[in-house]
């Protein structure tokens, strides 16, 4: 959904640059290209492609857009995403700033899956600190990672507010 005529009140992105993740994702690298060049055989192949391309793609192209235009909250986790998901003003129940740590919530949701399925409701690339959570009338919650707390909130209030 195209809206260039929309006039942007808030824009932030943030790009994936976990160290700990680089670390893991490396060697990871380096071992799929040399089992590929030593072993050459279907199984090798099958077994480190996604390894050697998709998670360093994910790593190092990985960014979170959000922005508040009057019309919505736009999101996207690129490369997951390759448009933007919009939460309109009218299905936005409640928000506010929220305190988080990540890996804590990962292992919250985790546990309070009946079947395990993992759906996570929330984006960032922060470990812990500051985020919008924005509450929809359809009884969804979903987390936003930001910077800039206080800018998205008044950017929030500010289309909200419109209706």
């Amino acid at each position: 959904m195209k809206n260039n005529s929309q006039k942007i009140l808030f824009l932030e992105k943030q790009y994936l640059r976990y160290t700990h993740i680089m670390l893991f994702v490396i060697p990871m690298m380096v071992m799929g290209i040399f089992s590929l060049v030593k072993f050459s055989d279907l199984m090798s192949v099958l077994m480190f492609s996604p390894v050697t391309v998709i998670a360093p793609f994910i790593v190092f192209t990985g960014n979170i857009t959000t922005k508040v235009q009057s019309d919505g909250v736009y999101y996207r986790f690129f490369p997951l995403h390759l448009s933007y998901r919009r939460i309109p003003p009218e299905s936005i129940k409640n928000f506010y700033i929220k305190s988080f740590d990540s890996i804590k919530r990962l292992r919250w949701e985790w546990s309070r899956s009946h079947k395990h399925t993992f759906k996570p409701k929330g984006y960032t690339f922060q470990e812990w600190g500051k985020g919008m959570m924005i509450e929809v009338n359809n009884g969804s919650d979903i987390l936003l990672g930001t910077k800039k707390p206080k800018e998205f909130l008044e950017a929030l209030e500010s289309i909200t507010q419109n209706d």
